[in-house]
C-alpha cells in the first residue's frame, strides 16, 4: 500500500470517527433533554389543564407582587380574573383542583386586606404560594 493510499483510508476513518462521534453526542444531548423535561414535573395527574395553567398565572402574578413590580390591587385583580376561570373549570371531584382553587382564593383575599390596610404583612401571601406552587409542582 502506497502512502497516498494509506492517507486517504486514513482520513475517511478520521472523517467516520468525527461524524459517529457527532452522532453519539447529538444522541447523549437529546436524551438528556428528555430527561430533564420529563423530570419539570408538568400538570399533575388529576389536575384539569385550565387550572394548573391558571394556577401558574397566579404563581407569576403573586411572584411579582412579593419583589415588588405589582402592586397589591392590580396583583388581586389580574388573580380574581385567574380564579373565575378557575371556578369555572375545577372539577367536584378533583382535590387537587379544589385545593389549588383555595389557594388562589386565599391569596386574592390577602392581597386585599392588604391593598385595604387590614393588614400589611406578607406572610400569609408567602405561605399559600408556596402550597400553590407545592400543589402544581413548580
Amino acid at each position: 500500500m502506497n502512502r497516498e493510499t494509506a492517507r486517504g483510508k486514513y482520513q475517511k476513518v478520521g472523517s467516520m470517527r468525527k461524524a459517529l462521534t457527532a452522532t453519539v453526542a447529538a444522541v447523549v444531548c437529546l436524551a438528556l433533554a428528555v430527561g430533564l423535561l420529563g423530570c419539570s414535573g408538568g400538570k399533575p395527574q388529576g389536575m384539569s389543564q385550565v387550572i394548573y395553567d391558571q394556577g401558574k398565572s397566579v404563581v407569576s402574578i403573586t411572584e411579582s407582587y412579593l419583589d415588588g413590580s405589582t402592586s397589591a390591587l392590580t396583583a388581586m385583580t389580574r388573580i380574581d380574573s385567574c380564579s373565575s376561570k378557575m371556578k369555572d373549570a375545577r372539577s367536584s371531584d378533583s382535590t387537587i383542583d379544589q385545593i389549588t382553587y383555595l389557594d388562589v382564593v386565599s391569596i386574592s383575599l390577602e392581597l386585599m386586606f392588604i391593598d385595604t390596610g387590614v393588614s400589611k404583612d406578607n406572610s400569609r401571601i408567602e405561605t399559600y404560594l408556596a402550597d400553590l406552587k407545592k400543589q402544581l409542582g413548580v
